[in-house]
């Protein structure tokens, strides 16, 4: 690697001599954990590192860079076209942007982040009472393992997930735990493989939560399921095609809003409960389920 007129063994040497930071090119294998500590800021392109770089400081510029992990401590980074065969985690601090990444298993546990245009081999979840995060317009290939696709969980709140595609994962597509007042919003999570009937597939003890304009067509088994979740909002989603339900109600959830949503061609399209109160139906689409309708 160079940075700064000179030749360097390995990125962390090189990152050790520049204590006023700067722009340092990399080429090849350049190291295994990599630190870039507080009070440097540099934007770094290219190299392979076999394990891990973790941003404790500000300011930094990643790009095309390889590592099993990359962990930012610091916050206000950017990491751009880099390749994570294990753990991308935004930590503490955010503010950081992450765009054009291939990454595997993704964890925003740090605020007002924005996350867009990434490949995504695994799962991705926003935790940590983490909340103004927007994660919008990433792309689950379909190649390798794809097991549960997206959580919301934790205390997260206020964050807003649109325009993904989740779809054809192995396991539920969407899971909110303990997680208030997020917006999820024109996502793909059709086609997913759930196979038993879990709380954790659809919402739990969460509320005022938004959810507008999604697909959640066609899953292998089961449909979306809400426990102990109240004041929810369901607007114009797809839930058409579920050999079990559409969408059940149900553990005594209150004052949850379901309208313009579609509920057909499935076995059963609404289930509510006799404890939900106060659920709100209206305008909503119930065709030719097979066994009730609602």
């Amino acid at each position: 690697p160079a940075g700064g007129g000179c030749d360097y063994t390995s990125l962390q040497t090189a990152i050790n001599a520049m204590t006023g930071g700067g722009t340092i090119m990399a080429n090849g294998s350049v190291g295994s954990n990599v630190n870039i500590p507080a009070g440097r800021s540099f934007t770094i392109t290219g190299g392979t590192i076999s394990v891990s770089l973790t941003t404790a400081s500000t300011g930094n510029h990643i790009i095309g860079m390889t590592a099993q992990g990359f962990h930012d401590d610091g916050g206000n980074n950017i990491f751009e076209g880099n390749t994570a065969t294990s753990t991308f985690a935004l930590h503490s601090v955010g503010g950081s942007f992450a765009f054009g990444n291939t990454l595997f298993s993704v964890q925003l546990g740090s605020n007002n982040n924005e996350f867009y245009n990434n490949y995504m081999g695994n799962d991705l979840r926003i935790n940590n009472g983490s909340h103004g995060n927007w994660v919008h317009d990433n792309y689950r290939p379909l190649i390798g393992s794809r097991s549960t696709a997206f959580w919301i969980q934790s205390g997260a709140y206020n964050n807003t997930i649109e325009n993904n595609d989740f779809s054809n994962t192995t396991s539920h597509s969407l899971s909110i735990l303990s997680s208030d007042d997020n917006i999820i919003r024109n996502n793909n999570f059709s086609d997913s493989g759930e196979n038993s009937l879990s709380t954790s597939r659809g919402i739990q003890d969460s509320n005022g939560n938004d959810i507008i304009d999604n697909d959640f067509s066609n899953s292998k088994d089961n449909g979306f399921l809400i426990t102990n979740s109240d004041y929810n909002l369901f607007e114009s989603n797809n839930f058409d095609g579920n050999p079990d339900y559409g969408i059940s109600n149900t553990a005594a959830s209150v004052g949850n809003e379901f309208r313009y949503n579609s509920f057909s061609y499935g076995y059963d399209g609404f289930l509510d409960c006799n404890g939900c109160l106060n659920t709100s139906f209206h305008e909503n689409l119930l065709l030719n389920n097979t066994h009730f309708s609602i």
